[in-house]
């Protein structure tokens, strides 16, 4: 037999009886509980580390425009704040070359 007639009848595989593998289960007599606790059932001092405050948000506006407008100003020329935003925070979606970028609207 050829490579060539072997290749074009590779149905005969499907069909060769496979060793069955036995598998083992095992069950434990003892498990690990984690309580988490509903935000009903918590402290103030606790829900305050670990969701995020109104100030924590407008800190986070503010960086993020000090940053979007730094990196605007970096550029030569300097780039409208779409592109900025695409290059900034959706990189993936760019061409490399930010002055390639076609969006010539404002925010």
């Amino acid at each position: 037999m050829n490579i060539v007639y072997l290749m074009q009848n590779m149905d005969f595989i499907e069909h060769i009886p496979r060793p069955k593998t036995r598998k083992k289960i095992k069950f434990y007599s003892v498990v690990n509980v984690v309580l988490i606790p509903s935000a009903k059932d918590m402290e103030s001092s606790m829900i305050n580390e670990i969701w995020w405050s109104k100030m924590d948000y407008i800190s986070f506006y503010a960086s993020a425009r000090k940053e979007l407008k730094d990196f605007m100003e970096e550029h030569s020329p300097p780039l409208n704040r779409v592109k900025a935003m695409i290059i900034l925070y959706q990189p993936s979606t760019m061409d490399p070359d930010p002055t390639s970028i076609n969006c010539s609207a404002q925010i």
